[in-house]
């Protein structure tokens, strides 16, 4: 459908924005309540907590997820690299081996990467969805200042182009001049809250999507540095979305007061990525609303939208699937349940109800404040009574339920006592059996770590895209311990990804016993075929067995352990030794010295 004017287009962005699923209540309640179980809130879902009875809250949901982030946040950022690009064809084997190690460069050094990882990570198991908004920024250097400048020197600096601050200043020793920082690129990841990403109703994948948005807090000098005129920008209200989830993550903290026209005062901005057509041409959007008059700030082409999401549990033709709370949230309310009329239970077997005798025969003061030793002053023997509770029947029944519950909860999340090593029986269980349990724990969390290294993959093809459109030729880096010239104009955008995942220690274990036994039966392929040149083990086949070994070992860096045969051969080869070139001068000139004496003798002798 062709926008006919600029207000019917705007009127389509603000409708689709309004339809979209981060407005929907039943998602903001979700994520509200699976934050709180998280935190251990005393809700009202947990039932009666009167004063007097057990206000105690399971926390498994905040168990399942604490216990699995080590293991899976450690698959991807204790190696060297998170992933590789596979080549398409023989002739991409440099620009695919580059492109790898410049992708994971810099996505370790622009951004935090661990922060990237646990962030995302957490927020998917929590809130069923994890996004990450891959983006190029220009940051600006700091500015430069020379002294001392001769006039040559200043006209050499003025021909760079690069912008002068302020101005240039003469002194009796030279110029003084502050140069403007240069702009450096950098390529971010950033984690998106989960209540700030708008996605179409009933959306299968990204794939699919024709509107996304990233709903978020700018200040006025923000907008500024983006181009946004500063009287647009202070124009803006800082009318805040309804039902916003902020004060749930911030309970105690109020939001500060800002005047209309400081630069400091945040304002709420939807960076829309809207599919459609627009001036006859098909394509994706990019579409700034600012304030809560939802104000066009800008509208430009884009190449694509800049989102990755993944989601732990993935449920079917449907964007956000499960998270760890779905699965515990009916355990944490059952045990909760149960522990808290336990506890209610152990209170009256140590503080029993009494029976006492009416009237005056009970001093009630004594009664009523009981203390550790006190006396409850009687007129007869045998006014006080103890009730009996009953309480004590519950104590195994209650131990046996939060045991079936605990091992409900393990079954579901994978994440079990035993390869926690909280297991206080496990010596006393087979090899054999305490394996198969460990496995299968794997099994589960690993189908976890494929769900997040597709999102992995998903930020390293942005990046990479970035990277080919906005990369500058002959750009020098270190990569692999050598500075090294790179173009990534050059690089397809189409390689083949794997993603390098290493799955908790046992896992390890048996890879590196695996490894060890390749390397062992090299030892005697080689003998056998009379060294390293093949034809069926060649020394670059060694190399990439001891990589992946170091890699098993959380060794970084290999190359300082082991050099790689491609290298050794680029290498010049040493011949002989190598002469002292003075010496060499040196022992010249002693010859001519003495077949000067010898031509001076002969000629006296003939004289």
């Amino acid at each position: 459908m062709k926008m006919s004017t600029p207000a019917d287009f705007r009127s389509k962005v603000i409708s689709r924005r309004d339809a979209c699923v981060q407005f929907n209540d039943k998602q903001a309640k979700d994520r509200k309540e699976a934050l709180r179980f998280y935190r251990g809130d005393n809700l009202s879902e947990y039932g009666d907590s009167n004063d007097g009875l057990s206000t105690v809250v399971s926390r498994d949901t905040m168990e399942a997820i604490e216990s699995m982030m080590p293991s899976l946040v450690k698959s991807f950022v204790a190696g060297d690299e998170v992933v590789r690009f596979e080549p398409v064809g023989p002739e991409d084997e440099e620009g695919a081996a580059q492109a790898t190690d410049y992708v994971n460069f810099v996505f370790t050094t622009h951004n935090n990467a661990f922060r990237v990882v646990y962030d995302a990570m957490k927020d998917g198991l929590l809130y069923r969805l994890g996004i990450a908004k891959t983006v190029l920024e220009e940051v600006e250097g700091e500015p430069e200042r020379y002294e001392g400048l001769s006039e040559l020197e200043l006209q050499a600096i003025q021909s760079m182009g690069r912008e002068i601050i302020g101005d240039v200043l003469q002194d009796e020793v030279g110029f003084t001049v502050t140069l403007k920082g240069a702009t450096k690129k950098h390529y971010r990841v950033h984690v998106i809250a989960p209540d700030e990403f708008l996605y179409e109703e009933r959306l299968p994948g990204l794939g699919e999507a024709t509107f996304l948005a990233h709903r978020k807090r700018m200040t006025l000098n923000d907008l500024i540095e983006m181009g946004i005129d500063e009287a647009t920008a202070k124009s803006l209200s800082s009318g805040r979305p309804d039902d916003q989830e902020q004060d749930d993550r911030f309970p105690d903290e109020d939001e500060a007061e800002y005047k209309s026209d400081d630069l400091s005062r945040p304002v709420w901005v939807d960076e829309c990525y809207i599919r459609c057509v627009y001036e006859e041409v098909y394509g994706w959007r990019k579409v700034l609303l600012g304030g809560a008059g939802s104000k066009v700030l800008s509208n430009e082409e884009a190449d694509d939208h800049p989102y990755s999401v993944w989601t732990p549990i993935p449920t079917p033709h449907k964007l956000a699937g499960l998270s760890i709370h779905d699965l515990t949230r009916d355990i944490q309310l059952n045990k909760t349940a149960v522990q808290r009329e336990l506890n209610n239970a152990m209170y009256l077997a140590n503080r029993p109800m009494r029976e006492a005798v009416h009237g005056n025969m009970v001093n009630a003061d004594d009664l009523l404040n009981p203390t550790v030793g006190g006396v409850v002053w009687t007129k007869q023997i045998g006014s006080v009574a103890n009730i009996p509770s009953g309480g004590d029947a519950a104590f195994g029944a209650s131990f046996q339920a939060i045991e079936y519950y605990d091992s409900v909860r393990e079954a579901r999340t994978g994440v079990t006592r035993y390869n926690q090593g909280m297991d206080t029986d496990s010596l006393n269980k087979t090899a054999t059996g305490m394996s198969i349990i460990a496995t299968a724990s794997q099994q589960r969390q690993e189908l976890v770590a494929r769900q997040f290294a597709e999102f992995m993959k998903d930020i390293f093809r942005k990046i990479l895209r970035l990277v080919s459109q906005h990369g500058e030729k002959g750009e020098v880096i270190r990569l692999r311990g050598q500075w090294v010239e790179v173009d990534p104009t050059d690089w397809k955008t189409g390689y083949d990804m794997s993603v390098q995942v290493g799955l908790g220690t046992n896992n390890k274990q048996q890879l590196v016993g695996n490894l060890m036994q390749l390397i062992e039966l090299d030892k005697g392929i080689i003998q056998m075929q009379g060294g390293v040149q093949g034809p069926l083990v060649t020394a670059a086949n060694v190399y990439e067995k001891l990589k992946r070994l170091g890699e098993a070992m959380d060794l970084k860096g290999i190359e300082k352990y082991y050099t790689d045969p491609a290298e050794a051969q680029q290498a010049p080869e040493p011949e002989g030794e190598q002469q002292d070139p003075l010496g060499e001068a040196k022992i010249k000139a002693q010859a001519d010295i003495g077949k000067a004496e010898i031509k001076a003798n002969a000629d006296i002798e003939r004289e």
